[in-house]
């Protein structure tokens, strides 16, 4: 997490729904015992100032009447919920555990040692360009010739 970022009292708690998110979008039917969040992933984006899912994606996990989702309005900014996600739920009190398909910030994330090395090689041959936080976006979404990494 960045070294600023304010810690909400709930972490805890919304980390153990996050993990269920998870496992629910991943189609995880058993937890392992000694990975709370699966062994299916590369990269999480737990925290950001925008992102987004696939325009055509049917895998979320919402969690609905959620405290602690800011409001419409105090957030930065976001690619897009899709519309029929919304009409199931609310979209101003509802957090949505998804597929990213792009995003931009680096508030919270976690990477795996072989998501690390997918990543190192995948931006040691070009993407010194732009942020990392777009170079990441990018292999989020498999933009280009990019193979997508698993998150």
């Amino acid at each position: 997490m960045e070294d600023d970022v304010d810690w909400d009292v709930n972490i805890k708690t919304q980390l153990i729904e996050f993990a269920r998110g998870l496992h629910a979008v991943q189609g995880n039917k058993k937890v392992h015992p000694e990975a709370s969040y699966g062994l299916d992933w590369d990269f999480l984006w737990i925290g950001g100032c925008i992102s987004g899912p696939r325009s055509n994606e049917t895998h979320f996990y919402a969690i609905p009447n959620d405290p602690t989702v800011a409001s419409v309005e105090q957030r930065a900014g976001a690619a897009g919920i899709p519309e029929i996600w919304k009409e199931h739920f609310p979209e101003d009190s509802t957090r949505y555990i998804y597929r990213a398909e792009q995003g931009c910030c680096l508030y919270g994330y976690a990477v795996t040692s072989q998501g690390a090395k997918k990543i190192l090689a995948a931006l040691s041959v070009d993407h010194l360009e732009i942020p990392v936080d777009n170079a990441l976006s990018d292999l989020c979404g498999g933009v280009g010739d990019r193979h997508r990494i698993a998150r």
